[in-house]
């Protein structure tokens, strides 16, 4: 019988499950070069970035799946959908960025509240 700290846990998971699997799925897709994701970079101008952007989300989301690296690639997350934010909301597209930040950061919250306390 689990308790209830681990049943706690594993909703948390799942929390942030979304995000990353959205994020490891995109960064595939650049990474490939999937013909929905190449229109969308040309009809921004950067076609040449697909790939390094691809790498880049594929890093993060690998550094946030392991524990001990989970900070850094929370950070990168973060930075990363913040451009996709950004980007969005210059060009007038959907804002799935918003979404995936929020859930990203209510999961990390749940999963490392020490993260988010002010220390003396």
């Amino acid at each position: 019988m689990k308790n209830k700290k681990t049943e706690k846990k594993s909703l948390v998971r799942f929390i942030w499950a979304f995000p990353l699997l959205v994020m490891l799925l995109t960064s595939i897709m650049k990474l490939i070069k999937a013909p929905s994701l190449v229109a969308n970079f040309e009809k921004l101008n950067g076609i040449e970035w697909m790939i390094p952007f691809g790498f880049l989300q594929l890093t993060s989301v690998i550094l946030f799946i392991i524990p001990k690296t989970r900070r850094i690639g929370f950070f990168l997350l973060c930075s990363y959908l913040g451009g996709i934010i950004a980007t969005r909301a210059l060009h007038d597209v959907n804002h799935i960025g918003i979404i995936l930040m929020v859930l990203l950061w209510i999961g990390m919250y749940y999963e490392d509240k020490e993260f988010f306390i002010k220390r003396k």
